[in-house]
């Protein structure tokens, strides 16, 4: 059994109720062409409708096969070797997710209902936008950028030019 995220409550809420019936998992569909992540220490099919749906795997690459030859699903390789850091921390909060449920969604800037006045700085008492994310989940820095210039602030920012840094790509 994998044993990479075996102390997060998440996970072992995962591994408790999914046999039992009682948490529903976010489905994959059958014939998917699109690249399907199984996340690390994954172990039941989310394919709808499948026997495994409940009863675990040995172990993540096994359930990888199976959705991939069983049910013609294009699955992401997950590379050589133990876990990346970064791949755990999405399993965590994919299992977080599951058990949790998903976290409010944060409007990007073009969505916000209050746009910031056009300013070089941001006064006090103003909150920050929101990061805009990139399909990874990571801050997109690019788009970040595009909206502080939008917004008519300074890239890179006062205190970030008196430091010498730069904006990335420039």
């Amino acid at each position: 059994m994998p044993s990479t995220l075996a102390d997060v409550p998440a996970y072992k809420a995962y591994l408790a109720h999914v046999p039992a019936g009682t948490l529903p998992l976010p489905l994959i569909k059958e014939g998917e062409h699109e690249e399907t992540v199984i996340h690390v220490d994954e172990l039941f099919c989310r394919v709808e409708d499948c026997i495994r749906g409940k009863k675990a795997f040995p172990g993540t690459n096994d359930l990888r096969y199976h959705v991939k030859h069983y049910h013609n699903v294009n699955v992401a390789s997950p590379g050589t070797g133990r876990p990346k850091p970064e791949a755990v921390k999405v399993a965590v909060k994919f299992f977080k997710n599951i058990i949790e449920g998903p976290p409010e969604p944060v409007p990007s800037p073009s969505e916000s209902t209050h746009p910031e006045p056009a300013r070089a700085t941001t006064p006090p008492g103003h909150a920050k936008p929101p990061f805009p994310l990139t399909k990874k989940g990571t801050v997109s820095c690019a788009a970040m950028q595009r909206w502080c210039r939008d917004n008519g602030h300074a890239v890179p920012c006062v205190s970030c030019a008196a430091k010498g840094l730069r904006a990335k790509g420039k």
